[in-house]
């Protein structure tokens, strides 16, 4: 397994150059206090690029870069490569695949989303869809759970997933949210285009996602005084079950 750092741009100068140059980055701190033309420069560059910015505390930073002169900005460079679903789903149906995507609504576990890469990647999912906002960091955490998957799965990174959603149903696939009233997999058409959406553990897929979705299906268990499974654990068995669909 390779052993993944975190990388990170400190200053002005250096996160600007990236933004202008278009780097990946996965994303981009601001100290709170910052006004001005500068911080105007910086949102307008990550919302045009699709970067989360997130404005922080200056402590945040600090402890992001071990109080180095990070002159109140600091940027992560990615490990992977971002794509918008309006561009991965018709360049599946190209390549004449049929496309399998794993959708994850506000999964914040770093380790959960390298463990949900790795089994998309072993049951032939194509890509992976995550929200700008509310999801886990891709860091050195989550590409180490992984077990070098992440690379491999076309990413993407989309500011509202309920368009993401709409833009595959378009284009012919099936979303399925994955809750715990939803009908069974026995009950469910799980072959063809499909997508699947999972929630996190606390909240589950939001409201307005799953009204979106075509239907809503759930895992048949003996719950007892469990109220879910774990999120990458309930990944896996649904992925696999999508996987002999399509045998």
């Amino acid at each position: 397994m390779e052993n993944y750092k975190d990388e990170f741009l400190v200053g002005r100068k250096p996160v600007s150059e990236a933004l202008i140059k278009g780097h990946q980055l996965e994303k981009v701190w601001i100290e709170q206090s910052i006004r001005g033309e500068y911080e105007k420069e910086i949102r307008h560059a990550c919302r045009a690029q699709g970067i989360p910015l997130i404005t922080a505390p200056e402590s945040k930073l600090n402890y992001l870069v071990r109080k180095s002169n990070h002159q109140g900005i600091v940027a992560q460079l990615s490990f992977v490569k971002y794509h918008n679903v309006a561009d991965v789903v018709p360049f599946i149906f190209e390549k004449g695949h049929t496309p399998k995507i794993i959708l994850l609504d506000g999964v914040e576990d770093v380790r959960n989303i390298g463990a949900i890469a790795r089994s998309a990647h072993w049951f032939g999912f194509h890509a992976m869809v995550v929200p700008m906002k509310e999801s886990a960091r891709l860091n050195a955490f989550a590409m180490k759970a992984s077990m070098g998957a992440l690379p491999q799965m076309l990413i993407c990174r989309e500011k509202s997933m309920i368009s993401a959603i709409e833009t595959m149903q378009n284009s012919g696939m099936q979303v399925f949210g994955a809750t715990m009233k939803g009908k069974t997999f026995a009950q469910a058409e799980l072959s063809g285009p499909i997508g699947i959406v999972l929630g996190s553990e606390e909240k589950g897929i939001s409201h307005a996602v799953q009204r979106q979705c075509n239907e809503l299906i759930s895992i048949p268990g003996i719950p007892a005084n469990m109220e879910s499974l774990n999120v990458s654990v309930a990944a896996g068995i649904m992925m696999h079950e999508i996987f002999k669909a399509s045998l």
